[in-house]
Parts: C-alpha cells; sequence; structure tokens
C-alpha cells in the first residue's frame, strides 16, 4: 500500500509564486499609503486655513451670534411705544357723568377715568358752570372777573388742561358742561345781561318770592349775556375741549312781572332767539378750533311733546351739532303719551319709557332738514334703578339707535351699578 503523502499548510499553501519572491504589491501599497498620508495632511491644513479666514472667532462667539437677532428683538419689543388709544367720534361716545367732588380732586378724576375705561365707557361729561352761576375752574375771561363767578375750590386751567390730556391719552372723550341763562349769580352782578322787573327795572327780578327761594336769570334777548356765555366756550375749546355742552339754554319757567328790556334782538321770537344764541356759539366755537361740537342738553319731554314753552318751540330745532335729551323714566310723569300709545307710571317700566320717548324723538329728527339734523346723545338713568333695569335700557336704546349708539349714563353721585356698559 502506498504511502500517504502529507499537505502541509501554510499562508502559501494556494498561491503559485516562490517562497522568497520579491514583495513588489506590497511596497507599492505603503508608498500609495505613505502619498495618501501626505496629501490628507496637505489637504487638513488648507482646509484649517481656509475656514480660519472666513471665521477668525471661536465657536463660542458664533453662539453668540447666532442668539443676537434674539436679543435685537427683544430689545424692539420692550422699548416700542405703546399706541395712545384713539378718542371716539362724538356720534360714538359711551359716557358717563362725573360728580363735581370727583373732579377737583385728581386722584379720585383720573381713577375714575380709567375705571370708566374698564366697564366700556369711552366718555366723560362732567359741569364747570352749574345751575348757581357758580363757574368750577380759573375762567380767565373778561366775563368771569365781572361776575366773580370762580370758585374758591375751582381746578386751575393747568390742572382742568392737563386733566382733558389724560382724558386723551386714555382714549376717552372728555365733554365739560356750562348752564346758561339759568344764572343768579352772574345776574346780580351784570345788570346789561339780567331779566328785568317789569315795574321797576332798578329792582333785580326774581323767578319766585325770596322766600321760595326766588332767583334772577339772565336775559336771552340781551348781547351781553350771550356774549358771557360765549367767553366761557372758546376758552374751553382753546383749552383743548373741543366738544362742549350747553344746558339752562331756555327762558324762566315763569315770567310773572319779567321784562326782557329792549335790545337789537328784541324782534326775535324765543325760539328764534335761542336758536341765534345757539348758532352763534357754535360758530365761535368752531372758529376756535373747526372740528369743534356744541351739544344743548334739554329734557326729553321737550323734544316731541308740548312741553316747550321755556324754549319758544322743539330744541331739537336750535341749530345745535348735537342735541342730548335726558331721558329718565322718574321725570317722564304718571302716564308718558307718545303718539297712540300710553305708558303708565313710565318709572315702573324703565325699558319701554326709554324705547317710547327715543323712538318719537328720532321721528321729530327726521322732520328737520337733513343737512341741520342734530346727532342725538341720550342721557340714560342710572340711578335709583335696579341693574337689571338700567340694562333694560340700554337695550331699548340700541334697539332703537344700533348697537353703537352714543348715549351718557347719568347717576348724580358717580356710581354705576353694571360692570359693563
Amino acid at each position: 500500500m502506498a504511502r500517504r503523502r502529507k499537505i502541509r499548510r501554510n499562508r502559501h499553501s494556494f498561491s503559485r509564486r516562490r517562497r522568497f519572491q520579491l514583495p513588489w504589491r506590497g511596497i507599492g501599497v505603503v508608498v500609495l499609503l505613505a502619498a495618501l498620508c501626505g496629501l490628507g495632511v496637505l489637504t487638513a491644513k488648507w482646509i484649517g486655513t481656509g475656514l480660519s479666514h472666513k471665521d477668525p472667532k471661536p465657536a463660542t462667539s458664533a453662539v453668540s451670534e447666532v442668539s443676537a437677532p434674539a436679543s435685537t428683538t427683544a430689545a424692539v419689543t420692550t422699548t416700542t411705544a405703546p399706541q395712545t388709544p384713539q378718542t371716539p367720534a362724538l356720534s360714538e361716545a359711551h359716557g358717563f357723568y362725573l360728580p363735581k367732588a370727583t373732579l377737583q380732586n385728581k386722584a379720585a378724576r383720573e381713577k375714575a377715568v380709567t375705571d370708566g375705561v374698564k366697564a366700556g365707557f369711552n366718555a366723560v361729561v362732567f359741569d364747570l358752570k352749574d345751575e348757581t352761576g357758580a363757574v368750577g375752574y380759573a375762567s380767565a375771561t373778561a366775563g368771569a372777573k365781572k361776575a366773580a363767578c370762580v370758585e374758591k375750590t375751582a381746578l386751575t386751567a393747568a390742572d382742568l388742561k392737563a386733566f382733558g390730556a389724560f382724558c386723551e391719552q386714555q382714549g376717552v372723550l372728555a365733554i365739560p358742561r356750562l348752564c346758561c341763562f339759568e344764572d343768579p349769580t352772574a345776574a346780580r352782578k351784570m345788570d346789561d345781561a339780567r331779566v328785568l322787573y317789569a315795574g321797576d327795572a332798578s329792582f333785580i327780578w326774581l323767578d319766585n318770592t325770596q322766600a321760595r327761594g326766588g332767583k334772577p336769570w339772565l336775559n336771552p334777548y340781551a348781547p351781553e349775556a350771550h356774549a358771557y356765555m360765549q367767553g366761557y366756550v372758546t376758552e374751553l375749546v382753546g383749552l383743548g375741549f373741543k366738544d362742549v355742552m350747553l344746558t339752562g339754554v331756555q327762558f324762566p319757567y315763569q315770567t310773572y312781572a319779567a321784562s326782557f328790556g329792549s335790545t337789537k334782538l328784541s324782534s326775535l321770537s324765543k325760539l328764534d332767539v335761542l336758536a341765534k344764541f345757539v348758532t352763534d356759539t357754535k360758530a365761535a366755537a368752531k372758529k376756535a378750533n373747526a372740528d369743534a361740537k356744541l351739544i344743548v342738553c334739554v329734557p326729553a319731554l321737550a323734544t316731541f311733546s308740548d312741553s316747550t314753552a321755556v324754549y319758544g318751540g322743539n330744541p331739537l330745532n336750535f341749530g345745535a351739532d348735537a342735541v342730548a335729551p335726558l331721558v329718565f323714566p322718574d321725570a317722564l310723569g304718571s302716564k308718558l303719551t307718545v303718539g297712540k300709545e300710553i305708558l303708565q307710571n313710565p318709572e315702573s317700566n324703565p325699558q319701554k319709557a326709554v324705547e317710547l320717548v327715543l323712538k318719537q324723538t328720532a321721528l321729530r329728527v327726521k322732520l328737520i332738514d337733513k343737512a341741520k339734523q342734530p346727532l342725538l346723545l341720550p342721557f340714560v338713568q342710572g340711578y335709583d334703578l335696579a341693574d337689571a333695569a338700567v340694562a333694560g335700557e340700554l337695550k331699548a336704546l340700541r334697539t332703537q339707535n344700533g348697537n353703537e349708539a352714543a348715549f351718557v349714563m347719568y347717576n348724580p353721585d358717580g356710581k354705576y351699578p353694571l360692570k359693563s356698559y
């Protein structure tokens, strides 16, 4: 049996080359690797140099640059001044009445305005001259000096102007109100401007006996009385109040033994002389500020019923920019008759009372030439009523005049029940 040949297995078992053949392939690989390493070093050096030219800052600086735009944006946001709210047009005024006691205290009046804004108000009405003739700011008019009517607690002109500016910053329309011919203070001081006693012109005429609180009045037929009131209006417009409200644009409630003298206005009817006063005063206001508006405040019944004797006619025809009827259910009597509708005890149904009054007043406005139709700025009763009743009044107003209808909520103590108006 033939002897079996052993197979020697090593790393050259399957190679046909001789054992001592020079390793040219290995040498080539080594040379190639060395060349590649050298090229890699040069390439890395070139790349590093290129990067260092483009961005010499360390990595921490790069992070700082990324965060810089966010920091800049934040700075712009914090330094941007807030926009001042725009004051409304008179037709969009949702106002409230500010009592004199609150007006005379800076902190109180400013708080009242800011609280009013939170409640949805954008206008405020306040008295600067009431039915006593007292003037609540330091007027510099010649008439005020002659009548000696400025109160000791009156605001300075600077304080009043500052309050107007504060209201404007809050987006609130500030409307000062002045009582006109019902003015016993000026009537006692100004001989040429008061109603005379028919029996003896040397006596001061009173609208009642002294025992019953009778008081003198300014004379609507006296040009001096017109000029006296126009002085306040133009002064207030000059202080920045472009909308001014007048009340007491009327004759005395009774005129027994009264004489209105003989003036250049004597030939006019009561309605015409009051209308002349209003239109002349409006023209004077617009001369001081082209955007000025004059508002006349009257009882609601005077705008559609026969309760017009003291006006000589319907005050809607005075020629004012706006008329502010006092739509107070508690002042409408025991029975309200509007056309064919009769409402017994209007105070017990404020919503219906407001609805009927505004509906009828609007109809009367439509009878006036369109170019002369006044805006309506109704005063709504905000006192002696439950919250639901006040809300009902506003609902009636908005149903009749529109959701954004102008109004003034009135409460003599300046407290208003609803959280939102």
